[in-house]
């Protein structure tokens, strides 16, 4: 058990645990400055998000989670009962602070393997209240696990600010695609307020999100995202799986789901308050991008011989009316009708064939 919520006396009490123990943080509100680093043989648990509040009071930004765990033993890594609040919102927002602080809270590192992350709260996170990481860490991967019955809250800035970011492994594309397997991170359950993204995901990334609540998503974003290739991963998304989620904006806002790349189901979301129900985008600059097909784009056809990115869209609502046709969005100055178009690489019908992963995750049942 650790003694108290610092920083100093967490990392304390992970040096003397061993393989599966439980780090125990006491109740109460706790200022935190640096970092905890740690391994995914271990779980970390508070006595509740409304108990256990870790709050940090330091200026680290880029790529240093106030939690850093890196993914190298096969282990599965556990979270619960704790609250962390981050400093970037509000030193963003502060006259005094003439830097941009861009923190994140949970990071993950690795091929992170069985991960339950539940019962916590993420808050005020100007980069993200939880980070994946595949290509990082000391065993490279795509992570699985699941994220569920969490708050996500005002985690946002300009161009940033997910509750949920998923930088899954290039490593990915070798694989086959494996919609409706346990083979993604699934988000499921969770409540996302204020954030200007819920989830986003680049490079490799899989994920299943489902069954959340999503209330008044920032205003330049869209709650539900994916990118493509672009020029800051070496690959786009992999796979997507976005079904059962409500979304309700008191403002209207840009959109409800965006998505640059990757192959997937978009099936019975309810979204309201949004000027574009889905919209499908080209995440490439003109000058890399020549002809059709570009590099892991949303498509039927195959960019290399095994994959195929095919998306498949039905029975979800916009604003109280069916969706029958997706936005589609010019970047970079390249036409997005030159390589989206319906019926070729994406289709508004069930996916043959398909089963969606059973539900609950059966990773939520264990103690």
């Amino acid at each position: 058990m650790a003694k108290t919520g610092t920083a100093d006396d967490i990392q304390q009490a992970v040096k003397i645990a061993r393989p599966g123990d439980t780090i125990i943080i006491p109740e109460g509100r706790f200022a935190f400055h640096g970092q905890v680093f740690l391994t995914d043989d271990l779980n970390v648990r508070g006595a509740g998000r409304d108990k256990t509040f870790i709050i940090r009071d330091d200026r680290l930004s880029d790529w240093k989670a106030m939690f850093s765990v890196n993914c190298k033993t096969g282990g599965s890594f556990g979270w619960s009962g704790i609250t962390l609040q981050g400093a970037g919102r509000d030193l963003q927002e502060s006259s005094a602070s003439s830097d941009h602080i861009q923190d994140q809270g949970l990071e993950l590192r690795g091929a992170c393997k069985g991960f339950r992350i539940f019962g916590s709260r993420f808050t005020k996170f100007s980069l993200a209240g939880i980070l994946f990481l595949g290509d990082d860490g000391s065993t490279h991967g795509s992570p699985t696990g699941v994220i569920f019955e969490n708050d996500f809250i005002d985690n946002w800035s300009f161009n940033l600010g997910y509750g949920i970011l998923v930088n899954g492994s290039a490593l990915a594309w070798q694989e086959p695609l494996m919609l409706g397997t346990e083979n993604a991170v699934f988000v499921e359950d969770n409540y996302f307020e204020s954030n200007r993204c819920a989830i986003q995901s680049n490079n490799g990334a899989r994920y299943v999100f489902r069954h959340n609540q999503i209330l008044n998503n920032r205003e330049d974003s869209a709650p539900i995202y994916a990118h493509g290739k672009g020029p800051y991963w070496p690959r786009g998304t992999r796979s997507f799986e976005i079904y059962e989620n409500k979304l309700q904006n008191d403002q209207t806002r840009w959109a409800g789901i965006a998505l640059g790349g990757g192959s997937g189901v978009i099936f019975k979301n309810e979204l309201d308050g949004v000027s574009h129900g889905i919209v499908f985008e080209l995440g490439a600059a003109s000058n890399s991008t020549k002809q059709y097909i570009y590099q892991d784009q949303i498509t039927k056809q195959s960019f290399y011989q095994d994959q195929i990115n095919d998306t498949w869209v039905w029975d979800n609502m916009t604003n109280g009316r069916p969706i029958n046709t997706v936005t589609l969005r010019t970047l970079g100055g390249v036409n997005a009708t030159d390589f989206l178009q319906q019926g070729r690489d994406f289709f508004f019908q069930p996916k043959p064939n398909f089963q969606p992963f059973s539900y609950p995750h059966p990773a939520r049942q264990f103690p």
